[in-house]
């Protein structure tokens, strides 16, 4: 059946990835970063989940479950990396800085501006063993008084790894509104597989409108 080109663009633009997007939470008490995820607050804020292989598409093997939060400090984050395997964890890199090559890691994306353009957003990794790696839209990591008192931590779980993150605000130049949304995307690098699962879906290509949304954040 001929459903002419007209129909056929419908059909393309309803099958077309879309940014997502979470709730921002102010938090009255910021977490330990210990890497443990056993404080209540994790588990009453909105929850990122079911991540998806950017490549093959559809669910990513190995899920990842993700938790964001905040103050007037800075941004909180949390990761639980599930393995159906925990042998196949790989975790090497104890030089913080240093690329991760072939090591598990996640990646928290940041724009506190929503531009919609990857040069404009800062990126925090943490390995399964807790090292930390930056990349903060601007060049500042490359000055070390830029980068802000960023903190991580790692545990070993019976299923995976999780990890906390604190990014203060000062580390990506927040603006001076009083409420707003943010490009915020969550990151998993699957090592033993040299692939990634993401939560919103750039698509392989890397679209940047594609990474979700903060929404609501209010200092």
């Amino acid at each position: 059946m001929n459903f002419g080109p007209v129909a056929s663009l419908v059909i393309a633009l309803s099958t077309s990835p879309a940014p997502r997007s979470i709730d921002a939470v102010k938090l009255s008490e910021p977490p330990v970063i210990d890497g443990k995820l056993d404080e209540a607050l994790w588990a009453a804020l909105p929850k990122a989940a079911e991540f998806e292989d950017p490549y093959a598409g559809g669910l990513a093997e190995d899920q990842t479950e993700a938790w964001v939060g905040y103050d007037d400090r800075g941004l909180y984050a949390a990761f639980h990396c599930h393995f159906k395997n925990i042998a196949d964890i790989v975790g090497r890199e104890v030089r913080p800085g240093t690329a991760f090559e072939g090591d598990d890691f996640v990646a928290l994306r940041i724009d506190p501006f929503n531009t919609k353009a990857f040069e404009n957003m800062s990126r925090f990794q943490v390995n399964c063993l807790g090292t930390r790696n930056e990349i903060i839209a601007g060049g500042r990591a490359t000055k070390a008084e830029w980068r802000g008192d960023w903190k991580a931590a790692s545990s070993r779980v019976s299923d995976g790894y999780t990890i906390e993150m604190f990014i203060p605000w000062s580390a990506v130049n927040y603006p001076s509104s009083a409420t707003r949304d943010m490009t915020i995307n969550f990151v998993r690098w699957h090592g033993k597989q040299n692939r990634k699962s993401i939560w919103s879906n750039c698509t392989a290509a890397e679209r940047p409108e594609l990474n979700g949304i903060l929404k609501g954040v209010q200092t």
